[in-house]
């Protein structure tokens, strides 16, 4: 069955600012990271906050990337359960390790949503002016995506693919 146009225009876009996103907060990690590494070697001074920005990067780079690899199907997978199964069983076996991914990933999402709450709660600065649960909304938004396309591979054991 064919997803309605304004559907697929939908995630195409998605899918766009995913990959874009992505490339630019890896952009701006190396140029930051190069950036410290000139300035502490030659100048002995640095970026304060360099540090953090680069941690709370991996995070957003890790969740970005996750987003996209469950979309391409370039993901770790545990395909046990399929792989020993009988071919007529295999379609089923695809939607059951579905179902559980979409679940796992949906219980990480309401509990990211919960952590980010309580950064919220603690008014607590990430970087600069930057508060905490903003670095950490990544984590109940990526998850969330993850479950999203888990649950239409559920339903329809097709992988998605990068359009």
């Amino acid at each position: 069955m064919k997803s309605p146009a304004f559907l697929q225009r939908v995630w195409h876009w998605l899918h766009l600012f995913e990959e874009g996103l992505l490339l630019f907060i890896f952009i701006g990690m190396m140029g930051i990271a190069v950036a410290q590494i000139i300035l502490r070697n030659v100048f002995h001074t640095g970026i304060e906050w360099s540090d953090v920005f680069l941690r709370s990067a991996v995070l957003w780079i890790a969740l970005i990337g996750a987003m996209i690899a469950s979309r391409t199907g370039n993901h770790v997978q545990i395909d046990v359960v399929r792989r020993f199964m009988p071919e007529w069983l295999q379609r089923w076996g695809a939607r059951l390790t579905s179902a559980a991914t979409m679940v796992v990933a949906a219980l990480f999402s309401w509990h990211g949503v919960r952590f980010a709450y309580l950064e919220w709660q603690d008014q607590t600065m990430a970087i600069g002016i930057v508060p905490s649960w903003v670095v950490v909304s990544i984590i109940p938004f990526g998850f969330a995506m993850i479950a999203i396309r888990y649950l239409i591979l559920t339903v329809n054991p097709k992988p998605m693919v990068n359009e």
